[in-house]
């Protein structure tokens, strides 16, 4: 029963590797002179483990993006239950959702959001990819529901729906207002953004 898990060990461990040395290789030269070549040598693996694990070129690049999305994703999470934890009011922090939420409405907001929904795309079509997305898509579902039950203990808010619901639904936010972007200029989506701090009000129903 070791040996299984111990091959699946080593394999995370070359991928690992192989992204660590591919994002170097991004940062350095950029995604037109990526050279997986360069990489491989750097990284001391295998051509045919890059072709294992991300078929190709494209899909090494987006190993790389993948891995940014998912820490700045963390980083957001872990941020938001910091400043949930200080909060003395759920105004407050609806206050501050809504700027954040203003400030997305940016040329660089919807940028940001064409990228992300690319690199999702590109990795559905790589397992290793998509299993890393989905999971942490996953625990960061659990940690912002418990980051809404800090609130929730400190008597801010009072949710009408389960936390966990609540937590996906902010989580499917950003891909939403992709959708809006399609239609609307560089801060027309006023309404959107009505709609939603509605929706966010009703759901977590701030108690003071």
């Amino acid at each position: 029963m070791s040996e299984p898990k111990r091959k699946r060990s080593d394999g995370l461990e070359t991928i690992d590797r192989i992204v660590l040395f591919a994002s170097a290789e991004l940062d350095e030269v950029g995604p037109v002179q990526f050279n997986v070549i360069r990489v491989l040598e750097k990284a001391g693996v295998s051509r045919s483990s890059v072709y294992h694990h991300f078929r190709n070129r494209e899909g090494l690049i987006a190993a790389v993006e993948v891995q940014r999305l998912l820490e700045q994703l963390t980083l957001t999470n872990k941020t938001t239950r910091e400043f949930i934890s200080q909060a003395e009011s759920a105004e407050v922090i609806l206050g501050a959702i809504e700027t954040v939420l203003k400030i997305a409405g940016s040329e660089d907001g919807k940028q940001n959001r064409r990228r992300r929904i690319a690199t999702m795309a590109a990795a559905q079509t790589i397992p290793v990819l998509a299993e890393s997305i989905a999971d942490t898509q996953m625990r960061g579902d659990e940690y912002m529901a418990g980051t809404l039950q800090v609130a929730v203990d400190k008597g801010l808010i009072a949710p009408t729906e389960p936390l966990i619901g609540i937590a996906q639904w902010i989580g499917s936010l950003a891909l939403g207002r992709a959708t809006v972007d399609l239609a609307t200029e560089v801060g027309g989506d006023e309404q959107w953004l009505s709609a939603t701090m509605f929706s966010l009000r009703a759901l977590l129903n701030p108690m003071k």
